[in-house]
């Protein structure tokens, strides 16, 4: 039965969507809090009231980890790939594969299926590939009936 299942692929709408909302909000986000908050600031020579020119540095700092941090998730789920061997993904490591027979737990969470094993996880959004029913099927017809969540046995 494997065998005849097609490997499922991410959807190009999803990807498109999903990394131009994350552009918009990773260039939009600093540009607003440059433009309204630092840029009268600076004009004025003197941070708003409440605030000093640190708190100004660190809010600009952390905004910036956040959109990265956000990034990341975003990309870390749109770079996912299904083969008849297993999964790959992207994580702060590199790129990880995790053969369906490493597998050591599965859990569901929400519309993300996350699978461990091998030292390594690997995020799959099933929603977000062009047949996500086929997608599923696939998933769980090389998942191991004992890994599989309640309900997907």
């Amino acid at each position: 039965m494997l065998d005849t299942l097609a490997i499922p692929e991410i959807s190009k709408s999803s990807r498109a969507i999903a990394y131009s909302a994350a552009t918009a909000f990773a260039l939009g986000g600093p540009l607003l809090f440059a433009w309204y908050v630092f840029a009268p600031a600076l004009a004025a020579g003197t941070p708003p009231p409440t605030w000093t020119w640190g708190t100004l540095a660190l809010a600009q700092t952390m905004q910036i980890a956040l959109i990265a941090w956000l990034g990341f998730a975003v990309y870390r789920r749109f770079s996912v790939a299904l083969s008849r061997q297993g999964v790959s993904s992207v994580s702060a490591r590199g790129r990880g594969f995790i053969a369906w027979t490493q597998l050591e737990r599965v859990e569901l969470k929400g519309a993300d299926a996350w699978f461990y094993g091998a030292g390594r996880s690997a995020v799959v959004n099933l929603y977000c590939f062009r047949d996500p029913s086929a997608a599923s099927r696939f998933v769980w017809a090389n998942v191991s009936p004992s890994l599989r969540p309640a309900g997907m046995a």
